[in-house]
């Protein structure tokens, strides 16, 4: 078998280069949105994209077309038990509606008020599964449309771009801010 410590060395150098860029600059963009899930209507994917509401925040989410890291904070005057409890009552209906969700913590954090972190190369894309505007079976969303608009939940979208080459850094960033901000829902070990 051959020896590819050289080519470790090499890889590890390189992404420690760009992890020192980002130590040293920070994040190329942030951004940040409020959603009232209350607003949020039984619309087609174009349609939410064209609402007056999100017009604004789709319109930017479709000119970030580099990795990032983002999470939702929530806003409104709802205790975490309770956001959890309305996640597994939707899960439970979920079979019948093709939509899936992310995994709830087996052990809850529930002095945060994170309810997901993640990371994507297409954040809009990403933000209407999160909404509840993609119908997959296979992506899992927090399909905020399904339950969360009865709850009256508000959340931030809080978003932050990387420049292209930290793409392979991602799962490292992820991981490291869900150990900090331990959001209520996704998996992160």
């Amino acid at each position: 078998m051959p020896d590819h410590s050289n080519t470790i060395k090499e890889i590890s150098l390189s992404l420690s280069k760009q992890l020192e860029q980002i130590a040293l600059n920070g994040t190329a963009d942030s951004y940040s949105w409020e959603i009232n899930c209350s607003l949020l209507e039984n619309l087609g994917y174009h349609e939410i994209c064209a609402h007056d509401s999100f017009n604004e925040m789709f319109t930017t989410l479709s000119s970030i077309k580099v990795p990032t890291l983002y999470w939702f904070e929530i806003k409104s005057d709802i205790k975490p038990r309770d956001v959890v409890r309305l996640i597994k009552k939707y899960d439970r209906n979920r079979k019948t509606l093709w939509r899936a969700t992310p995994a709830i913590n087996k052990v809850l954090n529930l002095d945060t008020n994170i309810l997901y972190l993640g990371k994507s190369k297409n954040i809009k894309h990403r933000t209407l599964t999160h909404l509840g505007y993609f119908n997959s079976v296979d992506t899992a969303g927090l399909q905020l449309l399904h339950w969360g608009k009865e709850a009256n939940l508000i959340v931030t979208l809080h978003v932050y771009s990387f420049l292209p080459e930290a793409e392979p850094l991602m799962l490292l960033l992820e991981k490291a801010m869900a150990n900090r901000l331990k959001p209520l829902i996704g998996k992160h070990s």
